[in-house]
């Protein structure tokens, strides 16, 4: 860090601006940022629908957000090459002294972009990563498993300080020999309440968006990218075993899924084979989805991977019961039985089983809710930004 300048720049650079986890966490950094730090903001894939936080961003950012043309999610050769020169490019139009690296595919070809930076310009930037779940844990195939192990042994070589956002996080990247212990730091992700609308009215808005008439439904929900990792093919599966064990609740409970993806034409034909277009309901995207989790009766979240997931707070702050994984962060957030209740594996004939306790048990369903919400204030954004900042100073 430039210890002769009063200002701080800091470039926070991720992958895509479609609206999840990593994008809520570089919005909350950028808004809470003191004012001896100017943040700026350079994103790889844009929609136009993501613009909503991307705007919020830039009330808070030195200047407009800058945008990668050859940036994208998935591997693609030759671009991804090209990629190297947008990043000295935009390094060399900011003059930063930190950059805040978010993702994998990010993290791996901006640290070596910024290392080239120095050495060309003779410029001293440090180099933050954040792990949003490791990359590794997802269900790849074997050459993308080894490209992305390679990619994260190689880069961490020129990462400064490598934030993990959850301890099963660390211990794998430990593990795995990634980088050192000396590099890795743990920060929860936190985040304050949202401005959650009165179940009845996030129930009309729902609604009106999927066209049936849900207000006197029992709703098992999910707010979550249609990506295949995020498991929602698990929830279509254990729906499917739910109806098929408590066949009299067909007319009684639904399924709605907020979110958008690469994942909804193989959903919907999963929806149409099992026979529940009348049970199980793809909402798309929302901006801000969070604030209409109360329209459920009890929160789902299914994934294979998972970092930490800023919706289990969500569920919390709304006092929802919570069947999840036990992916990423989520067995650091949820106690079994006390606060909500874990999956230790994707069965569908249990999940089912946990789906028809918690709507038939109201004392178990309202310790877990009480429980979530009490202790998720452990979680603090306050502690976020602290430790952060901490980390920042420090390299």
């Amino acid at each position: 860090m430039n210890k002769n300048q009063n200002q701080t720049k800091i470039l926070y650079i991720i992958t895509q601006s479609k609206w999840g986890g990593a994008q809520q966490y570089v919005l909350s950094l950028i808004k809470n940022m003191p004012p001896n730090f100017t943040p700026y903001l350079a994103i790889g894939e844009k929609r136009e629908e993501d613009d909503f936080w991307i705007k919020e961003a830039e009330k808070h950012t030195k200047s407009k957000t800058l945008y990668f043309k050859y940036l994208k999610r998935d591997l693609k050769l030759p671009e991804d090459i090209l990629v190297f020169f947008e990043f000295i490019k935009i390094l060399k139009k900011t003059d930063p002294d930190i950059i805040h690296l978010n993702s994998s595919k990010t993290g791996a070809v901006g640290a070596v972009s910024a290392k080239i930076y120095n050495i060309i310009f003779r410029k001293k930037v440090k180099v933050v990563y954040t792990v949003h779940g490791f990359i590794l844990l997802e269900p790849l195939n074997w050459w993308r498993k080894i490209y992305y192990f390679i990619a994260e042994k190689i880069s961490s070589y020129f990462k400064d300080t490598i934030i993990v956002i959850s301890q099963k996080d660390k211990e794998t990247m430990k593990k795995n020999k990634i980088a050192s212990d000396k590099k890795l730091v743990l920060i929860y992700n936190s985040k304050e309440p949202a401005e959650y609308l009165p179940k009845d009215k996030a129930r009309d808005y729902l609604q009106n968006i999927i066209n049936q008439n849900i207000k006197d439904k029992y709703i098992i929900g999910t707010i979550s990218n249609l990506y295949p990792v995020k498991g929602i093919d698990f929830l279509i599966k254990s729906a499917k075993a739910f109806f098929d064990k408590y066949p009299k609740y067909r007319e009684r409970v639904v399924f709605i899924v907020i979110g958008e993806g690469p994942a909804r034409d193989k959903l919907e034909k999963d929806i149409a084979s099992y026979n529940l277009k009348d049970n199980f309901f793809l909402a798309g995207f929302l901006p801000y989805a969070e604030k209409y989790i109360k329209a459920f009766d009890i929160f789902t979240l299914t994934s294979y991977k998972e970092g930490f997931p800023y919706v289990l707070l969500d569920a919390g702050f709304a006092s929802l019961p919570v069947i999840a994984s036990s992916v990423g962060a989520i067995p650091e957030i949820i106690k079994q039985n006390q606060s909500g209740i874990i999956l230790e594996k994707h069965n569908q004939e249990k999940t089912a089983d946990y789906i028809f306790q918690l709507i038939s048990n109201n004392e178990l369903r309202k310790k877990l809710e009480q429980n979530l919400y009490n202790s998720i204030h452990y979680f603090s954004l306050k502690n976020m930004i602290d430790s952060t900042l901490k980390a920042y100073n420090e390299i």
